[in-house]
């Protein structure tokens, strides 16, 4: 993947949060993107953060360690 795979995926994780209205912490770091959701009014993660990330899962096609992350958030 490159820069701009991540600055789309990016894109679409924001297009997503702002018309679901939950809103991920997103890291940016050359061609790494860290997306966490979690919810703070909560105090952790709530079916709402799992519904987005199973969504913005399919984003991330051109992103080589999503698999691996979304596999640690189901163990959550």
């Amino acid at each position: 993947s490159t820069y701009m795979d991540g600055i789309n995926f990016v894109a679409k994780v924001a297009e997503a949060a702002e018309e679901n209205n939950h809103h991920p912490d997103i890291h940016i770091n050359y061609k790494r993107i860290s997306v966490k959701y979690w919810t703070h009014s909560s105090g952790g993660v709530t079916l709402a953060d799992i519904q987005m990330a199973q969504k913005i899962t399919p984003y991330s096609k051109n992103c080589d360690k999503q698999k691996e992350s979304f596999d640690q958030l189901k163990k959550i």
